[in-house]
């Protein structure tokens, strides 16, 4: 019950086998010239060998990506608290820290983070997921910070970047593999402040039925629109080449995001597959997403604008039905 209401904490204390926890902190610097993914976690396997804590880097610019393996013993997660560390890194909501150095790779230097903005939720729907978290899915994700502004600068292989000014946006996963079908897409480089999107569909088996869920939420000012299963909102696809748009409504207010990207800036990372980080998935950081949001009662535009630096991940198919199983 404890991690249900408290999806921000580690649930892996008790895992001895076949369990992933990982997080991701994407980083951008205030003139959007440096866009940067940290991804941290833990992946305990179905025999010792297997087991591994990790720090991934998604540069997004250069389209390069690093993977650093260290012991499963250096990874430490306070029990009550989103605090964390990977060997001499340490994570949290309102911070980071990277403290690795050789001849391969150099992370150094700390951040903090301020007026970060969480997931509007409550006992009843904890967490970006609600009550889908007390259901036991093979995966989980957590939103724990939607939006948020950095003070700090990082050392990373050979060149300084000042991420003061900046924003980041930090989310997790945990279970036992990523879903099969899924659809992701997140950006708060627009050019209003307090400015943030996050956006999640996945097909998953509940029950042995396929379903498809979704998490929307958009951020403009100190409001926050959220569009989801949960709250009876609906969605409409339509593909085009290199370009897709999404349409969610809920009561008056409709959201529709336009994505642009091309095919040639998404990098390849590492998520968890049969107890291994080994399924190859591929995301762009360098992506576009025009939002705009509108009360259809009262014939208004409420927001409009262009968010870059958004990062886009696509897997599978979200529109088809997959038989069970999947």
């Amino acid at each position: 019950m404890r991690l249900i209401i408290h999806p921000d904490f580690y649930h892996g204390f008790n895992k001895e086998r076949n369990f992933y926890e990982g997080w991701y902190y994407k980083i951008t610097d205030r003139t959007s010239e440096h866009v940067f993914a940290l991804i941290p976690g833990i992946i305990r396997g179905m025999n010792d060998l297997d087991h591994e804590s990790f720090l991934q880097v998604l540069d997004g610019k250069n389209k390069t990506h690093t993977y650093i393996r260290y012991g499963v013993d250096q990874f430490k997660a306070k029990r009550n608290e989103f605090h964390f560390n990977v060997a001499n890194h340490e994570f949290s909501r309102h911070h980071l820290k990277l403290n690795h150095y050789d001849n391969e790779h150099q992370l150094l230097g700390e951040l903090r983070f301020v007026d970060v903005m969480t997931w509007p939720d409550s006992r009843l729907h904890p967490g970006s997921m609600g009550w889908y978290n007390r259901l036991p899915l093979r995966w989980h994700h957590q939103v724990s910070g939607l939006y948020g502004e950095i003070v700090g600068k990082l050392f990373i292989n050979g060149q300084e970047i000042d991420f003061t000014g900046g924003k980041v946006y930090i989310e997790k996963m945990w279970g036992r593999h990523y879903p099969t079908n899924y659809l992701w897409i997140q950006t708060g480089d627009f050019p209003f402040p307090k400015t943030a999107l996050t956006c999640r569909l996945v097909r998953i088996p509940i029950l042995g039925i396929s379903r498809l869920l979704y998490f929307v939420a958009f951020q403009h000012g100190e409001t926050i629109y959220t569009f989801t299963t949960l709250n009876r909102s609906r969605v409409k696809m339509e593909e085009l080449y290199q370009q897709l748009k999404l349409t969610f409504t809920h009561n008056d207010l409709e959201l529709t995001l336009n994505l642009s990207y091309k095919r040639e800036d998404f990098v390849k990372w590492l998520g968890p597959f049969k107890g291994q980080m080994a399924l190859p998935i591929r995301q762009t950081l360098t992506g576009q997403v025009r939002v705009d949001l509108v009360d259809t009662f009262k014939n208004k535009v409420l927001f409009s604008g262009i968010g870059e630096s958004a990062t886009f991940e696509f897997k599978g198919q979200v529109r088809k039905k997959r038989a069970k199983g999947e």
